[in-house]
């Protein structure tokens, strides 16, 4: 190692997982806060650990609920 102290360490910048993981989210994934009253949120952590689902899970499972009941009222109110 021409012109390096012997006791330099060659330093190399290294990007994290966590800032290639978070790079990766931000591409492919929308990101929506929700904001809930007092309590709340330990009450829905509690109810997706019994039921052994994630808490994005249940959300997105509601969602897509909403979702295709609002394609449908939607596709019978152009049929009108």
């Amino acid at each position: 190692m021409e012109g390096q102290h012997p006791t330099e360490k060659k330093v190399r910048k290294r990007t994290t997982s966590c800032t290639v993981r978070n790079r990766w989210n931000a591409k492919h994934y929308d990101r929506i806060n929700v904001t809930v009253p007092k309590g709340y949120g330990d009450m829905y952590k509690d109810f997706c650990d019994e039921n052994g689902t994630s808490m994005n899970g249940v959300l997105m499972a509601i969602i897509n609920l909403e979702m295709e009941q609002w394609r449908k009222k939607k596709e019978a109110s152009a049929k009108v």
